[in-house]
């Protein structure tokens, strides 16, 4: 069977292409997983697992993170960890994604038999009638989607922002049963 000359070393770079593809797409899923629920979570804990969030967003998005873990504060650890660790990297990907703000913290403790936290910024901020109640297709799914594995957890949440004012996200996750009576 004749070769056409024309097509003389496309399979190779077509291969090499695929190759490559798939590297970076294997590359992408693994750094998506770090970043979904990093190792340091695990290792380390909650506390620098916040830490290490906070510097890479500070580093990859421009204003400062500060993380406040009470002292005593050891953390939950398991499905109750990556929630708290979700929610706060989900609020601070919002910040930068829309607050433009200059200054972010994540405050995170324990009282009352229950995990606090609150990610506060000194951004823009937005009128929380028409963002929470928008189509989540619309507008993205970000604080519906906090809200509602806060929920699932027994928690509640609450976002306080205004117009100029910066936002507040502030969660309360039981560390054991519900809140009804906190």
């Amino acid at each position: 069977i004749a070769e056409d000359p024309g097509l003389a070393g496309t399979a190779p770079a077509r291969v090499q292409r695929a190759i490559d593809l798939c590297a970076r797409a294997l590359h992408d899923t693994r750094t998506l997983a770090r970043m979904l629920r990093p190792k340091i979570l695990d290792d380390l804990g909650l506390c620098a697992a916040l830490h290490w969030l906070g510097r890479n967003v500070s580093e990859t998005s421009g204003f400062a993170v500060d993380i406040d873990c009470d002292e005593e504060f050891e953390g939950p650890a398991g499905d109750l960890a990556t929630l708290v660790f979700r929610v706060a990297q989900e609020a601070l990907n919002n910040v930068a994604k829309h607050a433009r703000a200059s200054h972010a913290l994540v405050k995170v403790g324990a009282r009352d038999g229950a995990i606090h936290l609150l990610i506060a910024d000194d951004g823009r901020g937005f009128d929380q009638e028409s963002v929470l109640a928008a189509d989540p297709s619309e507008s993205g799914s970000g604080l519906g989607s906090m809200r509602e594995r806060v929920s699932l957890f027994g928690g509640r949440m609450t976002i306080t922002s205004a117009i100029g004012d910066g936002t507040q996200v502030r969660a309360v996750l039981p560390l054991r049963g519900d809140l009804s009576d906190h």
